[in-house]
């Protein structure tokens, strides 16, 4: 097999390949023969059909499948031995080919860019620390006990906020006097919605009400309404207020409290609570880290990209908004209603480009890290990542016999775990310094928010 190499850009490439005829030849002559056993032209006996005939009828098609399949199995060869690194699938040029001849091809591609690591002890990342203090769990403690709330009926006393109503209700047209709507014993939290232009009246105007009083608001619904039956209308809402419910929030050593959690005692409850909250900044912190590592990484190296990749990703990304968005339509229709906006729109993106580019940037990044440093996942490792990934599906093992017999669909959990195991090589051969910070406000850090601090930390030292 003879290569000769043409250079079209800096990544692209475009070798010219020799297959000897005798390799070609062959694979033509066993082709034809398979036709004959089963070809079926009228004239002629079933496998008695001349082989000039079916050259005439077949020999162009088998000619055309024939150097397509020698030139896919043999581009890759030919660039190995010209020691190129594909990063594109090829686009294939054919010579006239005919039985007893050399076949010629030519294949263009894009290969990996080439370039150098630094030294990740030139990273400079930012661990951010937390204690979990009392007053975090308290925090938590709280929530869960306003989880628990009951509601139960307040004789004689008016609404306040935070209560809930259970209320007759009505949507009375102005106009024809017409009930468009009515509902009976419904459940109505009392709360201030003033700032939300699309609430159903009223804002604050069920404050201070008691059982027994019924309440009219007029309401011009925006011609925009979502329910386009009300679009536009002049209505009045009427509530008939059946019963105020008063919220009951459990006392956190209440043992019906903690039977329904599951809990024995208050202070099993606040340790638990502790164990959680220290696993979840943990996990934060891991993932702050490894997205910071190649944040920098990316940072420290500029290089082209192939664009042939950056293309493919950018019509991933809008094949998954178009995903979303037949979800986002399919939930209006399955509710009689039209979507309202023309979603459509968010499958394009102008800054798909750059996200492209990003991500692209950053696989090839961790792929020379994951190949410099020949980084491996155990075999227990990758056991566990699928595992984890059925354990909520409706029938686990079903799930997972399903993916552990799809190749590719256990190479892709595998990369990403390399890619994990990559940025985290990155972290632990890095220079960190530490910063303090209240729990709170490291569970809402990003990993940008991390690295712009530490920038401006460095320009002001």
């Amino acid at each position: 097999m003879k290569v000769s190499v043409e250079t079209k850009g800096e990544l692209e490439r475009r070798i010219s390949v020799t297959v000897p005829a005798e390799d070609v030849s062959t694979r033509y002559k066993e082709q034809l023969s398979h036709v004959a056993k089963d070809a079926y032209l009228k004239g002629f006996r079933p496998g008695k059909v001349p082989a000039s005939e079916l050259e005439r009828r077949y020999g162009e098609q088998l000619r055309r499948q024939i150097a397509l399949d020698v030139a896919r199995e043999n581009w890759p060869k030919a660039a190995e031995q010209e020691s190129l690194k594909p990063a594109t699938a090829p686009r294939f040029e054919f010579s006239d080919w005919h039985d007893g001849r050399d076949l010629h091809f030519h294949a263009t591609f894009e290969c990996m860019p080439e370039f150098d690591l630094i030294d990740f002890s030139e990273v400079e990342l930012v661990r951010p620390e937390a204690e979990v203090t009392e007053d975090d769990i308290n925090d938590v403690l709280e929530e869960m006990r306003q989880e628990q709330t009951s509601w139960q009926p307040s004789e004689g006393r008016t609404s306040e906020l935070g209560d809930h109503l259970i209320v007759d209700f009505e949507l009375i047209d102005q106009t024809t006097d017409e009930c468009i709507n009515r509902q009976e014993g419904i459940e109505r939290p009392v709360a201030d919605d003033s700032d939300d232009p699309r609430a159903v009246p009223p804002t604050t105007g069920l404050i201070g009400v008691k059982a027994g009083e019924t309440h009219d608001f007029e309401w011009q619904v925006p011609e925009d309404y979502f329910g386009e039956e009300i679009a536009g209308r002049q209505l009045l809402v009427r509530y008939e207020v059946c019963e105020v419910l008063e919220p009951n929030v459990p006392e956190a050593d209440a043992s019906e409290f903690l039977e329904k959690i599951g809990m024995d005692n208050l202070e099993a409850l606040r340790d638990a609570i502790s164990g959680s909250l220290q696993r979840n900044r943990d996990l934060h912190v891991e993932r702050l880290m490894r997205d910071q590592a190649l944040r920098r990484l990316n940072e420290a190296r500029d290089f082209s990209l192939p664009e042939g990749m950056v293309i493919d990703q950018m019509q991933r990304l809008r094949e998954e908004r178009e995903r979303y968005v037949k979800r986002i339509e399919a939930g209006y229709r399955a509710e009689g209603q039209a979507p309202q906006l023309d979603f459509q729109d968010l499958v394009q993106d102008p800054k798909d480009r750059e996200r492209a580019c990003d991500y692209v940037k950053s696989a090839l990044l961790l792929r020379k890290v994951i190949d410099t440093h020949d980084i491996r996942v155990e075999d227990d490792a990758l056991e566990e990542a699928i595992r984890a990934r059925c354990q909520y599906e409706p029938d686990p093992r079903a799930r997972y016999m399903e993916i552990v017999e799809n190749e590719d669909a256990v190479a892709g959990i595998e990369y990403e775990l390399l890619q994990l195991e990559a940025m985290q090589y990155v972290v632990d051969h890095a220079s960190v310094s530490t910063r303090e910070l209240p729990l709170k406000d490291l569970m809402k850090l990003a990993s940008d928010d991390l690295v712009l601090d530490n920038t401006s930390s460095s320009e002001e030292d």
